[in-house]
């Protein structure tokens, strides 16, 4: 009950308070919208600023940590080795390594989320993502610093956009790349029933034709550094708990990219948004195959909040109160399961239950 308590009251301050920003932030009063703002993201920060051993990842970053910190050579990004070697050259201890990764990913969430829509993108926000990126935490900074980027290309600030893709690549090879590589097609306004069309095809090959193997099996070849997911545990077919969680998901996809059309004519930046979103599906079809395919699947996660956004932006007042409660009201169940299902010691999920912090060692 106790974690249920914490991860709920981290979602009702965080949404209280970006619902007060967003409803101040054309009044006369600009300090009451940067105090309600900051709080907003206390809300977010300082829970996650302090959590101790959780996520499944947790004791692999402070292993991490403290091979760089003792000169060992580990194979990864060398922005990651660099920030670990920093931290322990201050002589902090590896839990400011949890402290800056969590003002990284929220300092940039803030930045991503249109102001108009703050308190609803929050609350998306906190029950599809907050608690995976309690675990997949290098990821998590490029998938913010990539979100960011697509919004600078979607302004034509193209040398910004290389340098934050730079940034994420250096953080995550494969997120950075998994946004570089299909920028060049992302911004051409595709048919939405050849899109549609694509969806169904795909999802037949995947169920039926098995190609996540074949796509396993092969990447060595494509990419030697993955390799090694083919014989990994995280190629393991995935475990499918709700077939309704799976049409409901799938059907606000189908939706969304029907409404494509008018979505992109009330505000034209989302036609890229709603191109990575494709992806993002793709991707959740995939991983309802294999396991490997959910951190492919988070690369474009953040598309799904954006369009779910500028999809509920295109009805009149009181319908997008109606759809913006219903989608609340689908993924708040989601997130309630997560925290039940997802507990540290049954081997498998995100291991966020229960929620300790470091006051607990």
């Amino acid at each position: 009950m106790y974690t249920y308590i914490v991860y709920n009251t981290i979602l009702f301050l965080s949404t209280l308070f970006a619902f007060l920003a967003q409803r101040s932030y054309n009044s006369n009063y600009k300090g009451a919208y940067t105090f309600f703002l900051f709080s907003s993201f206390l809300a977010l920060f300082i829970p996650a600023a302090i959590r101790y051993d959780i996520g499944v990842d947790y004791k692999h970053y402070a292993d991490y940590f403290e091979l760089i910190k003792s000169g060992y050579f580990v194979a990864k990004e060398p922005l990651y080795i660099l920030l670990n070697k920093a931290i322990a050259l201050l002589g902090l201890d590896v839990q400011w390594f949890f402290v800056i990764t969590s003002f990284i990913i929220y300092y940039f969430l803030y930045k991503i989320i249109p102001i108009k829509h703050l308190a609803l993108g929050v609350f998306l926000y906190v029950v599809t993502l907050y608690l995976v990126d309690y675990s997949a935490i290098r990821q998590a900074i490029a998938v913010v610093l990539s979100t960011y980027a697509i919004q600078l290309l979607s302004e034509k600030r193209i040398k910004k956009f290389f340098i934050y893709i730079a940034l994420a690549i250096l953080i995550h090879l494969s997120t950075g790349l998994g946004i570089l590589l299909v920028s060049p097609f992302i911004r051409r306004n595709y048919n939405k029933y050849l899109l549609l069309i694509l969806l169904l095809l795909f999802y037949i090959v995947v169920v039926y034709g098995k190609i996540t193997q074949v796509i396993l099996f092969n990447i060595g070849d494509l990419i030697p550094k993955y390799a090694w997911y083919a014989t990994s545990n995280l190629n393991m077919s995935a475990k499918v708990t709700s077939g309704l969680g799976i049409l409901i998901r799938l059907f606000i996809a189908v939706v969304i990219i029907f409404f494509k059309d008018s979505i992109v004519k009330k505000n034209r930046h989302a036609n890229v948004v709603v191109n990575l979103y494709v992806l993002y599906v793709l991707a959740y079809i995939l991983n309802l195959d294999v396991h490997i395919f959910e951190r492919v699947r988070h690369i474009y996660q953040f598309f799904s909040i954006l369009s779910i956004l500028y999809f509920i932006d295109i009805f009149d007042k009181k319908s997008k109160i109606v759809a913006a409660s219903c989608i609340a009201f689908i993924f708040y169940a989601f997130f309630l399961k997560d925290i039940n299902t997802d507990k540290k010691g049954v081997g498998a999920g995100l291991e966020i239950n229960p929620y300790e912090t470091i006051l607990d060692r």
